[in-house]
């Protein structure tokens, strides 16, 4: 099954032990906008700023009218029944947007939105093979009781001091995992936080 997500070296500690998972790639879909022009100088922290493609922003920082919730509401609205396997959140071309990726029983689908705009970017759906329908249950994620996206943040810059760039959200083992991505000098990090508890579940340093 094609899955959204980044490539990850994530190292999840659990108390079993400790073990090393690593995720697929996926280059996500570029959304252009030929009416948008990149050429902002600045960066005012308290607001998104879609005019730059430099990163020369900390998602901490950063406040969307159309929130996580939203995306994930907006999906369910579209595709009832779906359950959510990917969520992210990133900034490409000058446009910070959210991708949700989910299944059923028959579907796979794919939806985009712009963070600023609120608008619908993408809404795609392919048909599982009888492969992918066997893998679906270990790719669910488990929204329920979700510690909000700015703590997970949190708890990762404290780990590992930087500016957010990007977040995902998915399923590895038994756990869902807020997977933040750090700018840290000229170093990229993940830190992988449970999703439920706030526990910090691995570090990948490239």
């Amino acid at each position: 099954m094609k899955k959204n997500k980044k490539t990850l070296g994530l190292v999840l500690v659990l108390m079993v032990g400790a073990f090393a998972l690593v995720g697929c790639s996926n280059d996500t879909d570029d959304y252009d906008d030929d009416n948008q022009t990149s050429q902002s100088s600045t960066t005012d922290s308290s607001s998104s700023d879609s005019s730059s493609t430099s990163n020369d922003y900390d998602l901490k920082t950063v406040d969307f009218d159309f929130t996580l919730e939203n995306a994930i509401d907006q999906f369910t609205q579209a595709h009832s029944g779906a359950s959510i396997t990917s969520v992210s959140l990133e900034k490409e071309k000058g446009r910070f947007f959210y991708t949700v990726d989910g299944v059923d029983d028959n579907n796979e689908y794919e939806m985009a939105f712009d963070a600023d705009t609120k608008e619908t970017l993408q809404d795609k759906q392919e048909t599982l093979d009888a492969e992918d329908k066997a893998e679906v249950q270990t790719e669910i994620l488990n929204l329920d009781d979700l510690i909000p996206v700015k703590d997970a943040m949190e708890k990762a810059t404290a780990q590992e001091s930087g500016d957010v760039l990007s977040y995902d959200i998915d399923r590895f083992g038994d756990n869902t995992v807020y997977v933040v991505s750090i700018k840290k000098g000229f170093d990229d990090v993940e830190v992988g936080v449970n999703a439920q508890t706030g526990e910090i579940v691995g570090v990948d340093r490239d």
